[in-house]
């Protein structure tokens, strides 16, 4: 499960006066490594209130590449000629290490193929209650690596494909990760053949292909989201 660290922060200021803070972790790290984490809140000249965050982080492990979130929520009150400024933080940083039955691809990340059949929707669970999620596909070097994985064994499975992370369930044609990023952005689009996506079977009272999937060519390809097939599961490396 992702690490949750919240932070709550009020600051109060006054008419030419500085400001400062002090933030506390509410659980002590289990190894060794450094945290820096900077707040800094100002009025610029049309009177708005502007807050920057910064985050530096590192670990003793040369392996390391976390990738950590801030989200910061600020809030502001005026009172007789003082403003109060609040701004509550949440550092969310990603799993120390891999979960079971995760398969360490060096530089790349951790990944599981599942190889129990599954509706996108209960593979999409499974992954997060592992604490990652259905494998978004960022270059083709990590798809050679998700390909590599699946290719040898989809024989015994009886399928061609494997769920990933996108889909088109909100607009079709418009295809989204599972983190509502357009999957154009992601650095990797290549479909599995010319024909797709095709949203096969899709009409205005039945719903098509609208799960995203990786074919045995390493491609993507859109599929039927309560059809039943393997999946894939990543975790991002630490």
């Amino acid at each position: 499960m992702q690490n949750f660290k919240r932070v709550v922060l009020e600051v109060i200021l006054l008419c030419a006066c500085s400001t400062s803070f002090v933030y506390s972790q509410s659980c002590p790290a289990q190894k060794q490594s450094s945290l820096k984490f900077t707040i800094n809140s100002r009025r610029n000249q049309t009177g708005h209130w502007i807050s920057q965050v910064k985050l530096e982080h590192g670990s003793n492990d040369q392996n390391s590449a976390s990738p950590w979130t801030v989200q910061v929520e600020q809030s502001t009150k005026s009172c007789e000629g003082q403003d109060t400024v609040q701004l509550e933080a949440t550092l969310i940083s990603p799993p120390p290490k891999a979960g079971p039955g995760y398969e360490l691809h060096k530089g790349i990340g951790y990944y599981k193929l599942h190889k129990e059949p599954k509706k996108w929707t209960e593979a999409r669970q499974i992954c997060q209650q592992e604490g990652g999620h259905l494998v978004i596909i960022n270059s083709e070097e990590e798809d050679k690596v998700l390909q590599s994985m699946f290719a040898p064994v989809a024989e015994k499975l009886k399928t061609v494909w494997a769920f990933i992370g996108f889909h088109d369930r909100y607009t079709e044609g418009q295809y989204l990760t599972i983190f509502d990023e357009p999957l154009n952005s992601t650095g990797f689009y290549r479909w599995s053949s010319s024909g797709q996506p095709d949203n096969y079977g899709g009409n205005a009272t039945h719903p098509g292909e609208d799960c995203g999937s990786i074919h045995i060519n390493g491609g993507l390809n859109d599929l039927y989201c309560e059809g039943k097939v393997p999946f894939i599961c990543e975790q991002e490396l630490w």
